[in-house]
């Protein structure tokens, strides 16, 4: 699931990387912010011992991210 996260992420960023520089920071923002969101899981999953989230982390990163775009979008 990390491999799969982390690919998927590395594919979007790249482009977002060189839009980002003329002012549309916000899909940017949002790889980011899912990329953060996993990390927090996979620090409980691998040195908390949370196991069980390991099933819900990449659709919980994604769901947090879209909310964020959500509320970063209200603002833009």
């Amino acid at each position: 699931t990390t491999a799969l996260f982390v690919g998927l992420c590395a594919t979007f960023v790249g482009s977002y990387v060189g839009r980002a520089v003329h002012a549309d920071w916000l899909p940017l923002a949002v790889a980011l912010i899912a990329g953060a969101v996993m990390g927090v899981f996979e620090y409980f999953i691998r040195k908390k011992g949370k196991v069980v989230l390991e099933n819900f982390s990449l659709a919980a990163s994604m769901l947090l991210a879209m909310a964020a775009a959500v509320v970063l979008g209200l603002f833009v």
